[in-house]
C-alpha cells in the first residue's frame, strides 16, 4: 500500500505468517516482524491467540460462502435462489471508501446480487460506483463471471492432483512434464 503504518490488514498478514513458518519448522514463533521500506521502521507484531483465532474464523467464514458457491453451481436445475457467494457488505461509509476492494465489490453487488440500495449508509457510495453501468453490461459481467467460476470449478480437480499424485503418475496423465 506503501503506507508506513503498522495497519490491521498487515499485522494480519504478519501473524499468518508466523503460523506458516512455526507449521513449517516446527517451531514456536511467538511474533513476526513487519519493515516498512519508505520509513525504515520494524514493528514488532506478537502473534496472539485470540487475534489468530479471530483471523482463523473469518477465514473459516469466507470459504463457507465459497464452498455455498461452488454446491449452488453445481446443483443445476434446482428452482431455489442460490446464497450469495460472498458475505453481506460491511455498510460503513468510512471503512467501504478506504476499502482496497470497493470497486470490485460494488460491481459485484450491483450485477450479480442485482442488490437496490438507496437506504444505506453505502447507498451515496455504491450509487456513484455503479450508477454508470447499463443493464447489458452488468449482464454481461455476470455471464463471464458465471464462466470464470465454472472454469475455476472445474480446475479444482487439478488442484487436488497437486498434492495426490507423484509427477510421474501426472505425467502419464497429461497433466505436466518431467524431466
Amino acid at each position: 500500500t506503501g503506507r508506513a503504518v503498522a495497519a490491521m490488514e498487515h499485522r494480519a498478514q504478519t501473524m499468518l505468517y508466523t503460523l506458516l513458518t512455526a507449521e513449517r519448522y516446527g517451531v514456536e514463533v511467538p511474533s513476526g516482524l513487519l519493515y516498512y521500506t519508505q520509513s525504515e521502521e520494524v514493528t514488532k507484531v506478537p502473534a496472539g491467540r485470540n487475534e489468530i483465532r479471530g483471523l482463523i474464523i473469518a477465514r473459516n467464514e469466507m470459504v463457507g460462502y465459497m464452498m455455498r458457491r461452488t454446491a449452488t453451481a453445481s446443483e443445476e436445475g434446482t428452482a431455489s435462489v442460490p446464497e450469495p457467494f460472498l458475505p453481506p457488505t460491511i455498510d460503513d461509509g468510512r471503512v467501504c471508501k478506504r476499502c482496497y476492494a470497493l470497486d470490485t465489490c460494488m460491481l459485484y453487488r450491483k450485477a450479480v446480487e442485482d442488490v437496490k440500495d438507496t437506504t444505506s449508509p453505502i447507498a451515496d457510495i455504491y450509487d456513484l460506483k455503479t450508477s454508470h453501468l447499463t443493464p447489458a453490461r452488468a449482464q454481461f459481467f455476470k455471464q463471464w463471471e458465471a464462466l470464470i467460476s465454472l472454469e475455476e470449478q472445474d480446475l479444482v480437480q487439478f488442484k487436488k492432483e497437486l498434492w495426490t499424485m507423484g509427477a510421474a503418475e501426472r505425467e502419464l496423465k497429461g497433466r505436466c512434464f518431467g524431466s
